[in-house]
C-alpha cells in the first residue's frame, strides 16, 4: 500500500545506510517495508520504526532488518557507514587547499585548509 509519506521514504533511505543507490530506481523495481508507527486520536503520532525492508532493484534484491535501532544484512553484518563514501565519476578536483583561496560568496581570500 502506498502511503505517500515523506517521512517514511526518509526512514527507508536512512535504513540502508548508502548501500542502495535509491536514484537507480526504474518502473518496475519493488520496495517492501515493515514498519511501525503509534497512532494517537486517529492521526499518525511519533517516530518511524522500521523494522525490516526489502528494496529489489533490476533483479537483484537487498534487505535490511533492525534489531536494538541498528540496521543488519541477512548475513548478521551491521549495514555500516562507510557505505555512505560512494566513488565518484570523476577524477579531477577543482578547489586545491591553500591558505589563500578566493572565496567566491564572502569575495576575498582566506584559507582553505580542508578541515
Amino acid at each position: 500500500e502506498e502511503s505517500g509519506s515523506s517521512t517514511l521514504a526518509r526512514a527507508m533511505v536512512r535504513s540502508f545506510r548508502g548501500s542502495v543507490n535509491f536514484r537507480n530506481i526504474q518502473k518496475g523495481d519493488k520496495v517492501t517495508l515493515y514498519y511501525e508507527q503509534k497512532r494517537r486520536m486517529g492521526k499518525l503520532w511519533g517516530d518511524i520504526a522500521i523494522k525490516m525492508a526489502v528494496v529489489e532493484i533490476n533483479k537483484n534484491a537487498q534487505e535490511v532488518f533492525a534489531f536494538n535501532d541498528i540496521f543488519y544484512n541477512r548475513d548478521g553484518k551491521e549495514v555500516e557507514a562507510f557505505l555512505l563514501t560512494k566513488p565518484v565519476n570523476y577524477t579531477r578536483i577543482s578547489s586545491t587547499f591553500s591558505t589563500a583561496r578566493y572565496h567566491p560568496i564572502l569575495k576575498r581570500y582566506r584559507a582553505h585548509l580542508g578541515i
